[in-house]
């Protein structure tokens, strides 16, 4: 599928129907939020560069237990694996 021509559509239709608006959502205040939490816990000695892979490791560990716990939420919105189309 070329993505191009999809430009319009929604990432659900045209990337990957598991990109669901609620999917997204709960990614991106996971971002959010721990990116806002190590912004606020830096120390004086962090540089910029840190901070970014700080912020980074804290976004994938806080995903990874996410998605361990199936969101606390009930929400589902990671797969464990890839599916094929």
């Amino acid at each position: 599928m070329n993505t191009m021509e999809n430009i319009d559509l929604p990432p659900w239709d045209s990337i990957d129907p598991a990109l669901t608006a609620e999917r997204i959502a709960a990614i991106a205040a996971i971002i959010r939020d721990e990116t806002d939490a190590k912004i606020d816990a830096r120390d004086p000695r962090d540089w910029n560069w840190n901070i970014g892979c700080d912020c980074h490791a804290w976004v994938l560990n806080r995903m990874h237990g996410a998605r361990r716990a199936n969101m606390p939420t009930g929400s589902s919105w990671s797969r464990s694996r890839a599916t094929s189309t």
